[in-house]
């Protein structure tokens, strides 16, 4: 898997870091902020785990796409690109945490989740 664009948290994420601690913002502003990181850090996982399971795939993963159409800005979570496929991801509730090991993906407790794995298997 080539992985060609990074992702990045937003730039108003990391203004609001820097500012924390010399103002003070209101709950829905600092709630707001949480669930940002919340989902950066559930888009991260999710890149570890594609990188993983298609490590030895002839394929582009491109992750935080940004595009302008119209004045407007787009943004795609995960877009991956193998020979006849394309498949636009938007990451939504991460609530669990997930393993990757011996081709198959677990839940923190040790179930396999076999109809991820077998989806997974299927594009691959």
């Amino acid at each position: 898997m080539i992985i060609y664009h990074s992702r990045t948290l937003i730039h108003q994420n990391l203004s609001f870091d820097m500012l924390k601690n010399r103002y003070a913002f209101d709950v829905e502003t600092i709630e707001r902020q949480e669930r940002i990181i919340k989902g950066f850090k559930g888009e991260c996982l999710v890149d570890q785990l594609l990188d993983e399971f298609f490590k030895s795939s002839d394929c582009l993963y491109l992750c935080d796409l940004r595009l302008n159409i119209d004045f407007e800005q787009l943004q795609i979570d995960s877009l991956l690109i193998l020979d006849h496929t394309v498949i636009v991801m938007e990451i939504k509730n991460y609530s669990m945490d997930l393993i990757y090991q011996n081709g198959h993906f677990y839940r923190q407790s040790g179930e396999k989740m076999n109809s991820l794995s077998l989806q997974l298997g299927k594009i691959r």
